[in-house]
């Protein structure tokens, strides 16, 4: 179906490494998988609520605080 719920969440990447955000986000205790050359996977756990997510979101930014 075109569209389905689902707590899986892939992420393309443009001039981004994929290893070095992993390994930054990792070092936020947020966990993802490289899951193609330019795109990453991550899956959100059901005891992972708002304040999870937004810590993600903010990890994320510091990487590429540009974008």
């Amino acid at each position: 179906p075109d569209l389905a719920d689902t707590n899986i969440v892939m992420a393309d990447l443009d001039g981004i490494d994929p290893k070095a955000l992993v390994a930054h986000l990792r070092s936020r205790s947020v966990l993802a998988a490289q899951a193609g050359p330019q795109r990453l996977r991550f899956v959100l756990h059901r005891d992972v609520g708002d304040e999870g997510v937004r810590a993600c979101l903010a990890a994320a930014a510091e990487f590429c605080p540009q974008r």
